[in-house]
This record gives structure tokens, C-alpha cells and sequence, in this order.
């Protein structure tokens, strides 16, 4: 694809612009913004391609390949989109970017929507009840790819889950998951054929390492500051705490379903190779 094939836009008054910010700023649930190279190229390589809705270059990063002739990701991901790319003026590219020093790409792609029947009920999951930073289920996200769970079902009330800071924080990780949005989790865990156990930290919670976990299972993990709901608690098939120190209260929410799901992922593993 050449370069005069793009379309130019220079001017904050143009309606597609317009519509970018407003995507940008998570105004617009149908629509995310996918920022950086990295996250593009996760996007190509695992996502379906018809959920790419424009591609969007910064006009002198684009500037820079022209002058240098020199063969980098940048080009490689406009030359491998099949739509007619978009070329934003420098500081109208800048106005939709979270960091200071962007790359020179945005995808514009339609927020994948799944539903709540397409949720396996016998698969392993996450589910998660109003988690609040985008720091942390951004994380929780890139652990769960890791540890080969594929199964993420959000509360009302959790942090959206293709908002620019979650996205940025789980590094395409998003595209190796099946996420369930805005789930009325008591009534989901009703349903479930499979054990449901809850972290937390209360006087009848089991240790993590004296549990047998390599089955199929459902991992709850609340809130920041409040943990899981009493509600959701009562329905759990068991409560798990991480034995710790003393020296603090409790682990953040994200770190504890690392070291949760991997010790999930090691009992599994132990069980396939003593096969």
C-alpha cells in the first residue's frame, strides 16, 4: 500500500476526529482505541481482522520511513492492513495517545462482544467482582494468557475491561481471552459445574498449598479494599488465603491471583507429567 493512498486529516473540526477523541475517552462502549505498535500487531496476529475499523498513522512518523527508506514495524504494519489507512496530523495524533512519546499507530477495532451463554460452564474462569484500577485487571489479564486460563467474567461495577489503561496494562494479552462484560455473577455461579473458591481472608479460608487444584475450577477475586462480596462469598464452594508474613495485611489483588493460578497451573502440570 502506498503512502498517497492515505487519507489525511489535519483539522480538530473533522467529524472522524471528533469521533476518536471521544473513543479515547472511553465514551463509546462499542469502539476502543488500540495504541502502539505492540498492541496492533497482537491484534493482526490473534484477533478477527473484520473488528478493525480504521488505522490510524501519525503523520511524522510516517514521515521519518518516507525520508530514510529504512524497513521497520511501523511500515510493516501499514503495509499488512487491507483498509485505506488514516493519516492524523501530528498534534491531533498526540491529543488521542495516553503517553507522551507515542509510536506512530493506533487501530480503531469494534470492542468484541461476547455473550454470557458462549460461557463454558465446565472451563476454568476468572471471575472478578468489581475490581476497580485498570493496573490491576490489566495484570490479571496478561496472567490469566499466561497461565492458560481463557475464561474472564466481569461484574457490574468492575473497571471496563477495553478501557486505554487496561489495554495498555495487559499488552494484547486481551486477545488470547474469551472476556464476559457487566455478568450478574450470582446469578452465573448458580449455574456453574464446576468448584467455585473465593480469595479471601476470614477464619474459615483453606491454604492455597493444601488444596488440590488440578481440576477445573472457578477463581473469585474482589474488590480492592473490600474483597468479594458477602453474597458471592456465600455461594462459594470454599474460601483460599495465601499463607504470608505478618509484615503486611494483605497482597494486592492482581499479585494474588498470579501466584493462585500458578499454583493451579503447577498442580496441573505435576499430574500430566506423572502420567
Amino acid at each position: 500500500m502506498m503512502f498517497s493512498e492515505a487519507k489525511l486529516i489535519d483539522s480538530k473540526n473533522n467529524a472522524f476526529f471528533k469521533q476518536l477523541v471521544k473513543i479515547s475517552q472511553n465514551k463509546e462502549k462499542s469502539l476502543c482505541l488500540l495504541e502502539g505498535i505492540h498492541l496492533c500487531q497482537e491484534f493482526l496476529a490473534m484477533a478477527n481482522r473484520a473488528h478493525l475499523k480504521a488505522a490510524i498513522f501519525q503523520s511524522s512518523a510516517l514521515q521519518k520511513i518516507v525520508d530514510s527508506a529504512a524497513s521497520n514495524e511501523l511500515l510493516q504494519l501499514y503495509q499488512s492492513i487491507e483498509l485505506k489507512p488514516t493519516i492524523l496530523a501530528e498534534t491531533l495524533f498526540k491529543q488521542l495517545c495516553d503517553v507522551p512519546s507515542p509510536q506512530g499507530v493506533i487501530f480503531l477495532i469494534e470492542t468484541p462482544q461476547r455473550a454470557i451463554d458462549d460461557i463454558i460452564l465446565t472451563e476454568s474462569m476468572v471471575l472478578i467482582d468489581r475490581v476497580q484500577d485498570p493496573g490491576n485487571l490489566g495484570t490479571i489479564i496478561r496472567t490469566m494468557a499466561a497461565a492458560g486460563i481463557k475464561q474472564l467474567v466481569l461484574s457490574n461495577g468492575t473497571v471496563r475491561a477495553w478501557s486505554n489503561k487496561v489495554l495498555r496494562s495487559a499488552q494484547g494479552a486481551h486477545f488470547a481471552l474469551n472476556i464476559f462484560s457487566d455478568v450478574d455473577l450470582q446469578h452465573l455461579i448458580s449455574g456453574l459445574s464446576i468448584p467455585v473458591y473465593a480469595a479471601a481472608l476470614s477464619e474459615r479460608a483453606a491454604s492455597l498449598y493444601d488444596m488440590t487444584l488440578a481440576g477445573e475450577c472457578a477463581w473469585l477475586f474482589g474488590n480492592e479494599g473490600r474483597g468479594v462480596s458477602k453474597a458471592l462469598l456465600s455461594q462459594a464452594t470454599e474460601e483460599v488465603f495465601i499463607p504470608q508474613s505478618e509484615a503486611v495485611e494483605s497482597l494486592n489483588v492482581a499479585v494474588a491471583c498470579g501466584i493462585i493460578l500458578f499454583e493451579q497451573r503447577r498442580q496441573r502440570l505435576t499430574q500430566i507429567n506423572a502420567k
